[in-house]
């Protein structure tokens, strides 16, 4: 048990002890902040695309984010394995109720002040008894996640390696059309999340459920779903693009499908704008013309006549 607090109530301390639990104060330990999120790459997108100028360069900072995500990851999972780390939870503060790893600094473990022992011998034993099952589940737990993260490492590099990976697939696969899916809903996912989920009852950016949930979720989508959940991305993707860019020209596709869109009447009452505004142009041109002609000439001065030098070649 942790507390956000430099002292913790004496009350709350005892009936902690009681039940046969370590309390630690604030400053007793130093918490362990563990990102379970990986960066998304649509996310970053959308987050940091104004703040670089080229692809490369967005490109470079996600793959730093990644790498220093992974490099992190590594230290705690190091010190969790180790027994350096243990699970606590919060019985206070904004984060009250809350599950955090924690490392017990050592001028706190033998401070009584920091550390709350019980009175009676046996609560002692048992809550120290407690606090290292505590741990060895806790790594117990970890370990398991490390072997699965080890087995799909495993998976990642032998994929990349594989021939057929550098060959066209013979066939379109029931699998391939499910990580289509996934593509569509990780790209825009968070965009459209709160249409996708009240329509197709899917849950989308960060609310995306784990691949097992999520897998027969997009499986079970048929045509006319997967119509939907496209329209909308490339709405709300694309609808500041240019008439002229390859997302512009998507979503003017996307308007023709719809066959509900007026685009004929728009743009005959845009010629007739573009009309106008060329007659007033060619008018305006012709006036200034007609100025230029009736300005006076101006005298124009005599050329200056230009004089050579003789030179004198003595014999």
């Amino acid at each position: 048990m942790i507390s956000c607090n430099w002292s913790i109530d004496k009350k709350v301390q005892e009936r902690y002890q009681k039940l046969g639990h370590t309390v630690l104060s604030d400053g007793a330990y130093d918490a362990i902040e563990e990102d379970n999120d990986k960066p998304n790459l649509a996310e970053f997108r959308n987050e940091n695309e104004d703040d670089y100028d080229t692809e490369a360069e967005l490109m470079e900072a996600y793959n730093n984010a990644v790498k220093e995500y992974e490099e992190e990851k590594q230290k705690i999972d190091k010190k969790i394995a180790a027994g350096k780390c243990i699970k606590a939870l919060f019985i206070d503060g904004p984060k009250k109720g809350g599950y955090t790893y924690i490392e017990i600094r050592k001028s706190a473990a033998k401070s009584s002040n920091s550390v709350g022992t019980a009175t009676n011998p046996d609560e002692q034993t048992a809550a120290a008894i407690d606090f290292e099952i505590g741990k060895i589940r806790d790594r117990q737990k970890r370990n398991k996640e490390l072997d699965a993260e080890k087995v799909h490492k495993r998976i990642v590099e032998t994929v990349q390696e594989d021939k057929s990976m550098k060959e066209l697939p013979k066939a379109f696969s029931p699998n391939d059309r499910v990580m289509m899916l996934f593509l569509l809903c990780d790209f825009g996912g968070y965009a459209v999340k709160e249409k996708v989920k009240k329509m197709l009852g899917l849950s989308l950016g960060y609310d995306m459920p784990k691949g097992d949930k999520l897998y027969p979720q997009l499986e079970a989508l048929n045509d006319e779903q997967l119509a939907y959940l496209v329209r909308q991305i490339i709405l709300a993707k694309y609808n500041t693009n240019l008439p002229n860019s390859a997302g512009g020209y998507m979503l003017r596709k996307l308007a023709e499908d719809l066959g509900t869109i007026p685009i004929e009447a728009y743009e005959i009452e845009q010629s007739e704008k573009a009309e106008k505004r060329q007659k007033n142009v060619d008018k305006r041109i012709a006036e200034l013309q007609a100025q230029k002609k009736e300005l006076k000439p101006k005298t124009e001065k005599p050329t200056p006549k230009q004089f050579t030098k003789k030179v004198i070649v003595k014999k």
